[in-house]
């Protein structure tokens, strides 16, 4: 009996103990120590909190495109406050998940002030080299490249299903005062309109990926087109971020209008779940018909071998090899 009871004890105290463990090391130790959070983070909060804009964001229902103005307030959810630190376009304050629930975007936000810092940097570069290029962000999470690319004055068109993400993204464009620069679309692309749910992973909610319904499973979503996207706003010279879980092959597909009136000079692709996959070569085949080629995702980005794709790094640019239109 004795030795029953301290058996159930050691688990409730080495259960405590790692929760504990758990609290200090995603949530209360990165928001005290990290020196992105740290020094601006009161006066920041006390800017960021006031929520006098209102963000209308838009809908495809029932064949045509409707304003939904309530979905970014229908919360009674706090949101945590993160910051983008030493960004290229400053220190930008950004509504996060938890790092228990998110533990790659908003973590890493949360611990280091940044996500994807080089990426967004370069795609900021090409962006303030040349004034004639808007951005639209596939997949765009709870807003880094959104907001960034915002803050810089251009168009944005932000394509995002996950509710979650949106009312966060929501109050960090209306907070940030860019919202009048952003399209903010709340469909999942696809290649034709059907019906799809969102599967979430725990710990990684940029990890949510779309699966095919017959409509009659509880969150269903519509889905739209890349050229329902252009009928909408249609932006003439652009940089595309996509970051769509393995669904690439279908968002393009869904887009041949888009590719064929928009002059997209770059596209920054996720790969590595393509490395294996059927979609590859129809990617692929896609793109080059529109002269559009994998190049690695840096300052000086080196052409990737087409015959080769299993071996590419996790992310590739597509650069467009040809003049930009007039």
């Amino acid at each position: 009996m004795c030795a029953k009871l301290l058996s159930r004890k050691c688990s409730v105290v080495t259960t405590l103990s790692l929760m504990g463990f758990l609290l200090w090391t995603y949530i209360l130790h990165p928001l005290k120590w990290n020196p992105a959070q740290r020094g601006d983070v009161n006066k920041l909060h006390r800017y960021f909190k006031h929520h006098s804009r209102i963000m209308k964001v838009h809908k495809y229902l029932n064949n045509e495109w409707i304003i939904d103005g309530n979905i970014c307030r229908n919360t009674d959810e706090w949101f945590i406050t993160g910051i983008l630190s030493d960004g290229p376009q400053g220190t930008l304050p950004i509504y996060v998940h938890s790092p228990l629930a998110d533990q790659f975007v908003s973590g890493n936000i949360v611990r280091e002030g940044g996500w994807e810092r080089d990426y967004v940097s370069l795609i900021h570069g090409y962006l303030l080299n040349d004034t004639s290029l808007d951005f639209v962000d596939i997949g765009a999470n709870i807003g880094v490249y959104t907001l960034t690319m915002a803050k810089l004055g251009r168009q944005v068109i932000a394509i995002e299903p996950l509710k979650p993400n949106i009312q966060r993204l929501c109050r960090t464009l209306e907070d940030n005062r860019v919202d009048n620069r952003v399209t903010l679309i709340t469909n999942p692309l696809s290649d034709s309109r059907t019906t799809v749910v969102m599967h979430e992973q725990f710990g990684n909610i940029g990890g949510t990926h779309a699966r095919k319904t017959d409509g009659n499973v509880p969150g269903t979503l519509d889905t739209i087109t890349l050229d329902d996207v252009y009928k909408l706003k249609p932006l003439k010279r652009v940089i595309i971020k996509m970051d769509v879980e393995s669904y690439e092959n279908k968002v393009l597909q869904g887009g041949k209008e888009f590719f064929d009136k928009v002059d997209v000079r770059i596209i920054l692709m996720e790969w590595v779940q393509h490395k294996q996959s059927k979609d590859a070569r129809a990617i692929i085949s896609f793109l080059t018909e529109r002269n559009l080629y994998p190049y690695t995702v840096q300052y000086i980005p080196l052409p990737l071998e087409l015959y080769y794709f299993a071996g590419w790094p996790n992310d590739v640019f597509w650069i467009n090899k040809n003049p930009p239109m007039t």
